[in-house]
């Protein structure tokens, strides 16, 4: 699985896992910096999020996987939540 690391674009220091995602950041984007990796600990290392290659970042992974994909629904929906 290929990643891709968005250094500047529309949004900074962000990780996506498909090229149309990564297209959209950073397509007439004027300075835009971005490399493909091989694995998110790579390209969160060029993020400058220096993680430890010994350790296991497989949980990090679903949860950052999830949150984007929370955060990204929240962001299309047409009403607020509310907490209280």
């Amino acid at each position: 699985m290929k990643v891709y690391a968005i250094l500047s674009g529309r949004k900074n220091r962000q990780i996506t896992e498909s090229w149309p995602e990564c297209f959209k950041l950073v397509n007439k984007y004027s300075g835009a910096v971005y490399k493909s990796f091989p694995t998110w600990l790579e390209a969160a290392n060029y993020l400058g999020y220096k993680l430890d290659p010994n350790k296991d970042y497989i949980y990090n992974d679903i949860y950052m996987n999830f949150a984007t994909a929370l955060i990204d629904a929240i962001s299309k929906m047409k009403y607020s939540i509310v907490c209280f």
